[in-house]
């Protein structure tokens, strides 16, 4: 029975810990990740409004039938979270170029009280979701395998993760 929880961020600290041979492959600072977490565990989040997540809201998961009909598919990854974990996916498939003016427009439009607590999740979540996509990816694929995979996430995220961690310090 799933409880519906966030699990990926939940878990994020045990994961690290457990697959550290494949993080160092994309982030070598285990410990600079660790520390970010502890500055933005879970309940911290706690106060933001939640609601039932696809989890793994992507282009892939978007689908048209023949008469143009959107549907969305694969929901095992949903869970009950606040918005910024569907949101932190889909900056994956931005430029980015495009991610501050996407945030930006968003956090005009969400009724949440506490957007800078908002920002802050979103910006959790994309670190999170960066880091255990290349943890699966290697896993599903071996590190040979991966190779793509990881030099595409350095080339489209390591700026943002750097500048992420960068801005989070005590």
């Amino acid at each position: 029975e799933k409880d519906f929880k966030n699990q990926n961020a939940i878990r994020f600290v045990d994961r690290l810990g457990r697959h550290k041979d494949l993080v160092v492959n994309f982030w070598q600072n285990i410990d600079q990740l660790v520390s970010f977490y502890k500055r933005n565990p879970q309940e911290i989040f706690e106060g933001l409004p939640k609601i039932l997540l696809h989890g793994d809201l992507h282009h892939k998961n978007i689908q048209r039938n023949q008469s143009r009909e959107i549907f969305v598919i694969d929901f095992e990854d949903s869970c009950y979270d606040s918005t910024s974990w569907d949101i932190s996916r889909i900056l994956m498939e931005l430029d980015q170029s495009e991610t501050n003016s996407f945030i930006d427009n968003y956090m005009t439009k969400i009724p949440v009280e506490d957007k800078v607590l908002l920002r802050r999740a979103i910006d959790r979540d994309f670190v999170i979701r960066v880091i255990t996509e290349s943890i699966g990816r290697q896993q599903r694929f071996g590190r040979e395998g991966a190779k793509p995979y990881l030099s595409m996430y350095d080339k489209l995220y390591r700026e943002r993760i750097s500048n992420i961690l960068e801005n989070d310090k005590d």
